[in-house]
């Protein structure tokens, strides 16, 4: 970098820095004025969730006046020119016919492909109750009596088990492996639709929703990972995570030498650690200071979970979505973040995926992302300097450190990607150390790992072939 590019940079991050402490100033101040008002009115009855989020939309509408909000909107339309191109297409049929699966859980999904499902729920260690599901076997008996080797799938961020049944069976990996003579088992995290249970909090209290990825990695995946080996009686599973679901194993087997040993193989899907260089709208939040008093914002008013039937969510869409044919995917919070491939989605399925997706999750989780593409580190989530003094014993986060896992790991990244963008994903293999197999798949998008009509033949026989070699 030269020492102009320097200098540009270091002009655009002071810049940043002003609008950042405008945004938390100006949040600030609209919360001093309505904590002031709120003593005054202290006898009247509690706000309706209704009114709690008209107050919320008129302190966004305050804080955007120091905002340069239409030019996040430009932005946000640059990079994601194509989440609405094929719906709109003048040779393309706009009238989608209404897909039943559109009612169907994922135990549904599996069961109406003609395959069997268990389901379970799981304990982890600090109190949350996650579902489960187990797929034991393919239509086939032809594997019934053979070696169960047993295979853990592990969605992505707003995602759920769903996300690897919701096409047909010749398309959807987690079919294309029990026809293939695997036991496989698909794992949901805490907060989303099928995790959201725990021994004494309730989804209404504010300590449910504290906690980010980190806490994934530490209690939800090794607990998950054990409950499907002692109830497979395996030693050991193949592993294949999406997204935050390769961001939690590569954190977890990091720290944890037990799951080293018990994860045969780690295949990686759109893998992500770091993100300084993502191009998701996450990336503009961040960069503009919002995360911080977003996330304030809604927890004053006793929202902490970041679901899709919000308005504020609605907004995104209505910023990149010019046309009402387009509108049924940028509802979906989940296309917004992680972009949409207009050439290999699967159109038929639309309905599918926005039906089930976004899952939900926390808004501290939501924020943890933003403060990994400032901070540019694969780190633990930011408390402050005083709360990571009580927390970490140290001034900031500290690091997951890439090197330390053992296990095999093969990764399979997207030239396309908005997530897990290309530089950071060769930032991460630079530094695995067992690093088996590596498929870099030219125009592949985010959501093309697990959507795509092509995915079988440029992803899933590959993983399929690795795993029948290292059985």
């Amino acid at each position: 970098m030269n020492s102009k590019q320097k200098n540009t940079k270091s002009i655009l991050k002071r810049k940043w820095m002003l609008r950042l402490f405008a945004s938390i100033s100006a949040l600030a101040f609209i919360l001093w004025i309505k904590s002031s008002g709120s003593e005054k009115q202290s006898l009247s009855p509690p706000s309706s969730k209704e009114n709690s989020l008209r107050k919320l939309t008129q302190q966004l509408n305050t804080l955007s006046t120091y905002l340069p909000l239409d030019e996040i909107a430009r932005q946000l339309k640059n990079n994601v020119p194509n989440i609405s191109c094929s719906l709109n297409s003048p040779d393309k049929d706009r009238k989608l016919k209404f897909d039943p699966d559109t009612r169907l859980n994922v135990s549904g999904l599996i069961s109406n492909q003609g395959y069997p499902v268990e389901e379970y729920s799981v304990l982890t260690e600090d109190g949350f109750i996650l579902g489960i599901q187990r797929i034991p076997h393919g239509r086939s008996n032809k594997y019934l009596y053979g070696p169960r080797h047993v295979v853990f799938l592990q969605h992505g961020l707003e995602g759920s088990a769903t996300n690897w049944v919701e096409n047909q069976a010749n398309d959807s990996l987690g079919f294309l492996l029990a026809d293939a003579g695997f036991d496989v088992w698909l794992g949901n995290v805490r907060g989303n639709t099928y995790s959201l249970k725990h021994r004494t909090l309730k989804p209404t209290d504010k300590e449910f929703w504290k906690w980010s990825w980190d806490e994934m990695a530490l209690y939800d995946l090794p607990a998950m990972v054990n409950f499907a080996l002692n109830i497979s009686n395996q030693q050991q599973l193949f592993y294949v995570g999406h997204s935050q679901g390769t961001l939690i194993a590569f954190a977890a087997l990091s720290k944890n030498r037990d799951l080293n040993r018990k994860v045969k193989m780690f295949f990686a899907l759109a893998p992500v650690t770091t993100v300084s260089n993502m191009s998701s709208p996450i990336r503009f939040i961040a960069d503009y200071g919002l995360a911080k008093p977003i996330v304030d914002a809604f927890i004053m008013l006793h929202i902490y979970s970041f679901l899709p039937d919000l308005p504020i969510f609605n907004v995104l869409g209505d910023t990149i979505c010019d046309n009402d044919n387009s509108v049924i995917l940028c509802r979906s919070v989940i296309f917004v973040i992680a972009g949409y491939d207009c050439q290999r989605m699967n159109q038929s399925r639309i309905q599918v995926y926005v039906s089930n997706n976004p899952a939900g999750t926390s808004l501290f989780n939501l924020n943890h992302f933003a403060q990994m593409v400032l901070s540019g580190e694969f780190s633990m989530y930011d408390h402050g300097m005083l709360g990571n003094l009580l927390k970490y014993k140290q001034a900031r986060p500290p690091n997951y450190i890439i090197e330390n896992i053992q296990t095999p790991v093969a990764i399979f990244w997207g030239e396309n990607d908005i997530l897990a963008d290309p530089t950071d994903v060769r930032k991460l293999r630079s530094k695995l150390k067992n690093l088996v197999y590596d498929s870099y798949i030219e125009h592949y998008h985010h959501l093309d790992f697990i959507w795509s009509v092509d995915a079988a033949d440029a992803v899933y026989k590959d993983i399929i072939k690795l795993m029948n070699k290292h059985i």
